[in-house]
């Protein structure tokens, strides 16, 4: 009897190891926090340079608008170049370097309010400039329907913190805070957008 019921037991830890993975990404199921750090995080690099070059190879009229401590000063149309030194702003740091991955935790939730899906990077390194990027998909097609993150920089002696929100194949917006040593906190926002609609808080 102790024979049989061992070799059952084998059979199902056997069982349960041949079960495949599922992705994280590529259908409904929903990472766990903590997630193996051998793992890929979601490539929200290449993703990034997807976009962009998207934006490159279409005819689009790409408008910047620039606010100074809430009012607005500039509206005017950019190229490319511009552009893409703006959209920049997305790329680094890639989150799968290597170098930096094992300083930063994934974890995941589904938000049935707005109808995503959302991967969470974060890291308790406050050395590290980024520290938290979300990434939203939208639970049915698994698409990007936005990218967020939040960073930290110092510039001589002013704290610049930077808030950054991308709408998949609409438009972006870069919210910076500069925080001297001494003086007075200001802000500016950057909205580039190259189709519509544009949102103006999030």
């Amino acid at each position: 009897m102790k024979q049989i019921l061992s070799l059952i037991l084998m059979m199902a830890l056997a069982a349960c190891h041949d079960q495949p993975s599922p992705s994280r990404y590529g259908d409904s199921t929903v990472a766990k926090k903590d997630s193996l750090k051998t793992e890929a995080f979601y490539p929200l690099t290449q993703y990034i340079q997807d976009q962009i070059s998207y934006v490159d190879s279409t005819p689009f009229a790409i408008e910047k608008h620039t606010y100074i401590n809430g009012k607005r000063v500039d509206s005017v149309l950019i190229d490319r170049q511009e552009f893409n030194k703006l959209a920049a702003e997305f790329l680094k740091p890639d989150l799968n370097d290597s170098k930096i991955k094992q300083l930063y935790i994934e974890s995941s939730y589904q938000d049935l309010t707005i109808n995503s899906v959302t991967f969470d990077y974060t890291t308790q390194d406050h050395s590290q400039e980024l520290q938290q990027a979300d990434v939203l998909l939208n639970p049915e097609t698994k698409k990007v329907k936005n990218i967020i993150f939040r960073k930290n920089r110092l510039v001589g002696d002013t704290s610049v913190s930077i808030n950054g929100l991308w709408k998949n194949n609409m438009n972006f917006q870069l919210n910076y805070t500069f925080q001297p040593a001494k003086g007075k906190t200001q802000t500016k926002q950057i909205k580039v957008i190259w189709d519509r609609p544009m949102v103006s808080d999030y």
